[in-house]
This record gives structure tokens, sequence and C-alpha cells, in this order.
């Protein structure tokens, strides 16, 4: 029933039993962070406090990601997510035919990069038909390198279109599917 009560009648909120593993986030996380700050700078220890500071800065959640070789892989990764968009039925095929493979996708967007720049794959783009490609279309998300990613920029190619050619002709997807007789 949509409006079943979600917990016994008569039941207060605060009597529910909290759900196994659940971290309750204080909301007055900032307060308390430049608290300690201020206490660590009282108790001479300059150096713990300009931490805290560091992570309360606008840009400090970027200096703790990339401080996480665990999430992000070391200080010289913090790739952004690229969208590539396509049918979704071509975005299956490709991540099923990776997956087969073993490989990662933003592994092959990197090695298309690779070869893009130093000129041994160039994009073909298919021919358009009117009317599109027909179908829903979706997006192929990854996080290839932004190294390669700004020097294929710079040298005056799309990045996400480069991408999807690229991997629309390794895993053989779309208009560069082998002929079905």
């Amino acid at each position: 029933m949509p409006n079943a009560p979600k917990r016994p009648p008569g039941r207060p909120r605060s009597e529910r039993r909290k759900p196994e593993g659940h971290h309750h986030m204080p909301k007055n996380l900032r307060p308390r962070l430049e608290a300690a700050a201020a206490r660590l700078h009282e108790v001479g220890s300059p150096d713990l406090a300009e931490a805290v500071e560091t992570i309360l800065s606008p840009t400090g959640w970027g200096h703790l990601r990339r401080s996480d070789p665990t999430v992000s892989g070391g200080e010289a990764n913090l790739d952004r997510s690229m969208a590539i968009a396509m049918p979704i039925q071509w975005r299956d095929e490709i991540k099923s035919k990776a997956a087969d493979a073993g490989r990662k996708i933003a592994d092959d967007i990197n090695e298309g990069f690779e070869q893009y720049l130093s000129g041994k794959f160039a994009p073909e783009p298919p021919a358009r038909r009117k009317g599109g490609v027909g179908g829903a279309t979706t997006s192929l998300n990854s996080r290839p390198s932004e190294a390669l990613r700004k020097q294929v920029e710079e040298a005056g190619a799309k990045p996400s279109q480069l991408a999807g050619q690229y991997l629309l002709q390794k895993y053989q997807v779309g208009p560069f599917a082998p002929a079905t007789k």
C-alpha cells in the first residue's frame, strides 16, 4: 500500500533501530574543523593546523582526493569523467566486449588517444544516415587520462568523438561491425 506506515504505529522515530554500518555525518563539520585548526595553532602544531585549513579551503577537497592513492591513483591522477554519446545497443556491446577481453574502457580510450597522437590512428567517421542512427541514445562514461585528453584537444580533435570512434572500430561495433550475410 502506498500510504502504509514505515514503522509500527505509536513508535516514535527516535526509537527506530539504526541501520548497521550507518555513520552519521555531523552537520556542523566546518565550524568544528575551524575550531580544531585554531586549537592546533594554540598548542603549537602549526603544520597540523595548516593541513586542516587546507582541507577547509575552496580547493581542499581536490587536495585531499589527490593525496588518497586508493581513490584517485595518486598525485597525477585527477581524471574527469568523459561522456561519449552513442546508441544504447552500441554502448552495451562495447562494455560487453571490453569485459570479455578483460579490458577497462578508460585504458582502451587512453590507447586510442596515444595512437592518435602518434599518427597510428585516424578516425574514419561513418557515413551519416538521414535521421541519425535510430533508436535511443545514451552516454558511455569513462575516466581517461586527463593529460592525454588535453593533448588530443591541443591537436585539434574532440576527445569524446575520437574516443567513440576508436572504441567502435576496436570492438567492431555499430557501423564498423562485420557485415552479416
